[in-house]
């Protein structure tokens, strides 16, 4: 997933870069060009190893290394093998009848506070035994906002009666350069911290660019023994082969960390790339959410007027939680069939 090796440093920058050691992407494919211009991912504004301003805020954040930072409650989850994602609109109401959803940042944080869990039920017409979570994956502008807001907003956050939530997942693809990872891959660590010392029951996202990315993430599970589940935002790998060095990064970090974790992952939506993780990972430790109402489904002929969001609601749910369905059974006959043979 590194790219192939090289005789020579692929960037002059990494020679005098104050954190090359910890840095996953040197001598890689993923190594900081000498300049990031304008037009690139990012734009002018985007960290990169010669700016002064980039320096300055890895070390505000501690370094890019992961030692310092410590859980201080149990992790873990208790969600089916798929999640629906809800919205914060009246139209759904009436037309939900799980057990549980999930609700991105948008839908739950705003600009004067964070709405609260019994809200968000009332508005949407749930009993109060469904329990809601808060997914902080959202576009990147909001979650700069929230980042901004700091202590304050985790403090209305923790009051705000969520089941759980999962912390930010601050942009960390590619193309960008090798600091903006660092930066906010610690800060979603920080962050996920920021919400346990509030008492609020925190999944830690994690991440990874190369080998080393998941190594170190692997190491830092080995030493926080209390965490039992783990998030990744798979969202925005649509390549083949973005998602296929995503894999091989989750199987180096999944064996460094005994195979034990549970997983919830974002962003899975075909049968085939759900039914990878479940190969990868096994059935029973692979959770899976995205944007439901988002699915694509055939139009009826006649359509009534106004929001369907709700009238569509169940068809999008059947196709999203039908891959995963598909993919766990398409996985179980496999798994019949090698002990068939053995």
């Amino acid at each position: 997933m590194d790219g192939h090796p090289s005789l020579f440093r692929l960037s002059s920058l990494c020679n005098e870069c104050p954190f090359y050691e910890t840095c996953g992407a040197a001598d890689t494919k993923y190594a900081c060009p000498e300049i990031w211009p304008a037009d690139k991912p990012g734009g002018g504004d985007v960290s990169h190893p010669s700016k002064s301003e980039t320096i300055r805020e890895l070390e505000e954040l501690g370094g890019p290394e992961f030692d310092t930072v410590r859980a201080l409650a149990r992790v873990n989850l208790d969600l089916q093998a798929y999640t629906p994602q809800a919205r914060n609109r009246r139209a759904l109401k009436g037309y939900l009848h799980g057990d549980a959803y999930m609700l991105r940042a948008s839908d739950v944080v705003r600009k004067h506070g964070v709405l609260r869990a019994a809200e968000l039920r009332e508005r949407l017409g749930l009993a109060p035994s469904v329990r809601l979570y808060l997914l902080m994956f959202d576009r990147d502008k909001l979650l700069e906002q929230i980042w901004t807001r700091g202590l304050d907003l985790i403090k209305q956050i923790a009051g705000a009666g969520y089941a759980a939530v999962i912390s930010p997942s601050f942009s960390t693809y590619t193309p960008r350069p090798a600091t903006e990872f660092m930066i906010n891959s610690k800060r979603s660590l920080l962050y996920f911290v920021a919400l346990q010392k509030h008492g609020v029951r925190a999944i830690p996202r994690v991440a990874w660019i190369t080998s080393k990315d998941a190594i170190r993430f692997g190491i830092w599970i080995r030493e926080n023994a209390l965490i039992e589940a783990v998030a990744i935002d798979l969202s925005t790998y649509r390549r083949a082969e973005d998602w296929r060095e995503q894999m091989e990064g989750l199987e180096l970090f999944d064996r460094l960390t005994d195979e034990k974790l549970t997983y919830l992952v974002n962003g899975a939506t075909t049968e085939q790339r759900c039914l990878d993780l479940i190969a990868l990972l096994g059935a029973d430790r692979v959770r899976i959410t995205n944007a439901t109402t988002q699915a694509r489904i055939q139009s009826r002929p006649l359509r009534s007027t106004g929001n369907q969001t709700g009238v569509s609601f169940s068809a999008r749910l059947e196709k999203r939680q039908g891959a995963v369905e598909s993919a766990t059974s398409r996985f179980e006959r496999e798994e019949r069939k090698v002990r068939a043979v053995a």
